[in-house]
């Protein structure tokens, strides 16, 4: 048995997106490990395998980029703080850090004062994490400031985990003096959560009307994919077709906008607001289509594994030759679109009742298959140290 401490600003009771890796991991290491945990300070009760817990007071971002990076020093030194205690009060065999935010990374070079070794978990990118305004002064400012946040947080980590070949080539090329230590374990859907959903009710009773959902965020990643999508919509629905745009999320600050642009009326756009995980996959399994739009190149969501699960056409809006399109394209009813034309199009070939695959192989993208993987790393790295068999 091993003792294994997870430092992770999101973690349960917190619904969100961000806390469904680490939570996943640690509710299938806490079979046969002490689980241990830093995070910040929330309401609610922590799952009951959590032998210990510190909390984190954190300081909210607000006001001038000067102003954000202070609170970011801020919150550094509080989780490396938090950090060095639960190091010294439970003596664990390996620190696991989620992210992000991205303040927690700095706790590798405390786990690496203490002897022992660390895995960062990239769920995301940091500062090579390229999408549409990356380019701009403020975002450029900000990221070469906290490049050596980065940089000392990778070269204090004994392993770094992410998501994607894609993103794992990305850092080696960016660090290569560190490329041994980089490592993809893929999201998948979450086996032990949606596993009693049922999938074989009526996906609408709207039998004349398409409905397409979005699970989480649907415009935020790109507003060029967002109106070409929208335009290819528009041209749908002006052919005299029926279609309901669902959410289940909250409503984004620019869709109002995009949907003027695109001249779409704005009571097409419906949403849930946010809804736990469970919730919001049933959700889901109750549409047409599912809907991603992205203009990163190596990001492959959580949503897009839900939607795997739930077996229901992909409509994807993007770059061509990304992972995402790659990955939705090698389904039967997986379409990948660069253009409005391709979305209409894409929308009168799909059918109302109809299935991502006809053969479905959810076995492969379930988290409990990345877990064994995330497992077979944490006791390598443990039985290496404590045998003086040390990694770069």
């Amino acid at each position: 048995m091993s003792n294994i401490l997870l430092v992770a600003a999101a973690f349960p009771p917190d619904q969100g997106v961000g806390t469904l890796r680490i939570s996943s991991l640690a509710a299938y290491m806490s079979k046969k490990d002490n689980i241990f945990l830093v995070t910040n300070r929330k309401k609610g009760e922590l799952p009951a395998y959590i032998k210990r817990a510190s909390f984190v007071d954190i300081c909210t971002e607000s006001g001038s980029f000067k102003n954000n990076l202070n609170t970011f020093r801020v919150n550094q030194k509080k989780y490396q703080s938090a950090v060095e205690g639960m190091i010294k009060e439970c003596h664990p065999d390996i620190v696991i850090i989620s992210g992000g935010p991205f303040f927690t990374f700095a706790c590798t070079k405390t786990a690496k004062k203490h002897g022992v070794p660390s895995i960062l978990d990239f769920r995301d990118p940091w500062i090579f994490d390229i999408r549409e305004g990356w380019y701009s002064r403020s975002t450029m400012v900000e990221r070469i400031v906290h490049l050596l946040d980065e940089r000392t947080a990778v070269a204090n980590a004994t392993r770094v985990t992410t998501v994607t070949d894609g993103w794992v080539k990305l850092f080696k090329k960016f660090y290569p003096l560190q490329r041994s230590k980089f490592v993809k374990i893929e999201n998948g859907y979450d086996d032990a959560i949606v596993e009693s959903i049922k999938l074989d009710n009526p996906h609408t009773k709207m039998e004349d009307t398409l409905v397409i959902t979005g699970f989480g965020k649907m415009f935020y990643y790109s507003d060029k994919y967002s109106l070409i999508f929208l335009q290819g919509l528009k041209k749908y629905l002006d052919a005299g077709k029926k279609a309901n745009l669902l959410q289940v999320g909250s409503r984004e600050s620019q869709a109002d906008s995009l949907l003027n642009k695109a001249n779409v009326a704005q009571d097409v756009l419906q949403t849930t607001g946010f809804v736990d995980y469970k919730v919001g996959v049933q959700k889901i399994a109750e549409s047409d289509v599912c809907l991603i739009i992205d203009s990163r190149n190596h990001a492959l969501g959580t949503k897009l594994y839900d939607y795997i699960f739930i077996n229901r056409p992909i409509l994807f809006v993007g770059p061509k030759n990304s992972d995402l399109s790659k990955m939705v394209l090698q389904f039967k009813n997986g379409f990948a679109c660069t253009t409005g034309e391709e979305v209409f199009n894409a929308l009168q070939t799909l059918k109302k009742n109809d299935f991502l695959s006809e053969k479905p192989s959810r076995e492969q993208f379930k988290r409990e298959r990345q877990n064994k993987l995330w497992r077979d790393l944490i006791y390598g790295l443990i039985k290496n140290e404590k045998t003086g068999c040390h990694f770069l």
